[in-house]
């Protein structure tokens, strides 16, 4: 409602302080659209899941769509990333979301972009490794360090806060074990990293309830703070089937709050 409306008004809008105050407005429902979107995804998955068809096929799209990031955006920049490809013929059929599948590797070809600031290259490899498919992606880039490592999978962790929301790895790692598969990641600083991801050949999609158990997310205290409450509310039906949540409408109100709880996140 907030982006539909914004987009009407700045067709009728002609002072151009108002323009740039409704293009504001725009540009934070579509961010908040796109947040509410990605919490979504990180809990509940997709709705077409089932047998995962042709798998290489959607990775060879993934790389076609994400070419305009690690191809002419960073020819831009004057860097160059090379893509190099080696797929397994005759894979074994998966469950999972086709469009799910896409979506986690688009996450992770933009994450191994991110990495190699000054060019590098970029692996995808797919292949049958014991009763299931296992599926790798491969950077030369700069690597994490050792806090990064043991934190990447963790909701809302971010080393990019300033264009991420932290919910990209969580998803693929939620998304993945739901699909009963496993996710690996090994990475040495300054050295490139490895995400592997092994799907179990005609394996069955867990519960929502059981993949939230699987996670290896400890669970935290963490206060809310919105003057809406329908997004406080949102929010804490996302993060209450792990965490412990509790919802301020007054900012007033925080710091009273901090002497009677220590929370985890904010």
């Amino acid at each position: 409602g907030v982006t539909v409306s914004s987009e009407f008004l700045l067709e009728s809008v002609e002072d151009p302080k108002m323009v740039e105050y409704v293009r504001t407005i725009n540009r934070a429902g579509k961010q908040a659209a796109d947040l509410v979107a990605r919490l979504q995804d990180a809990v509940l998955g997709d709705s077409d899941e089932g047998v995962l068809h042709a798998l290489n096929t959607i990775l060879r799209d993934s790389v076609e769509t994400a070419r305009a990031r690690w191809k002419d955006e960073a020819e831009l920049k004057g860097i160059e990333i090379r893509v190099l490809m080696n797929l397994a013929d005759d894979l074994p059929q998966v469950r999972g979301s086709s469009s799910g599948f896409y979506n986690i590797m688009l996450n992770l070809i933009f994450n191994a972009v991110d990495a190699m600031p000054q060019g590098g290259e970029l692996e995808i490899q797919s292949r049958q490794v014991g009763e299931g498919v296992q599926v790798s992606v491969r950077d030369t880039g700069i690597g994490m360090d050792p806090e990064t490592l043991k934190r990447v999978f963790e909701p809302f962790f971010t080393t990019k806060p300033e264009i991420g929301t932290g919910l990209g790895l969580a998803t693929v790692y939620n998304t993945v074990v739901r699909w009963g598969g496993r996710v690996d990641v090994d990475s040495v600083e300054g050295a490139g990293s490895v995400l592997t991801l092994w799907f179990p050949s005609g394996g069955q999609i867990l519960p929502r309830s059981e993949a939230l158990d699987a996670v290896n997310s400890p669970s935290g205290q963490i206060l809310v703070v919105d003057d809406l409450d329908v997004i406080s509310q949102l929010v804490e039906h996302v993060l209450s089937p792990l965490h412990s949540v509790a919802c301020l409408s007054d900012s007033a109100r925080v710091m009273p709050s901090l002497r009677d709880v220590e929370y985890d996140v904010i």
